[in-house]
């Protein structure tokens, strides 16, 4: 649940499925339900297509979740939106947004860090 309230205080907007749009709205979060793949549509398929994310954190579990995980991937692949699928490379994605939204980021060679 920290990992969505942070995304929503970063200015993120929610979307899951119905069983985590279940839980993060019991925990007071507002939440955009979508369907599986296999329920139709709208789904995170239409949502990467269309351009409507900016960010995907998929932690799936079973064969079926496994297999949506794929094409979940492959279509953000192509549509050039950063997956997560480990809650620590979330909670890695929001430190460095939320470091980024807070100072910046600039770019300096290698050897300007290690200069004598």
């Amino acid at each position: 649940m920290q990992i969505a309230r942070e995304l929503v205080d970063l200015g993120f907007t929610l979307c899951s499925t119905s069983g985590t749009c279940r839980a993060l709205q019991n925990a007071g979060l507002q939440v955009h339900e979508l369907h599986k793949l296999s329920q139709g549509r709208p789904n995170v398929l239409d949502l990467l297509k269309n351009q409507q994310l900016a960010l995907v954190i998929n932690t799936p579990a079973g064969p079926v979740a496994r297999a949506d995980e794929i094409t979940i991937r492959t279509t953000a692949l192509y549509t050039k939106v950063p997956v997560m699928t480990t809650l620590a490379a979330a909670a890695a994605s929001v430190q460095g947004i939320r470091s980024i939204k807070k100072s910046g980021f600039g770019v300096q060679a290698l050897q300007d860090y290690h200069a004598v």
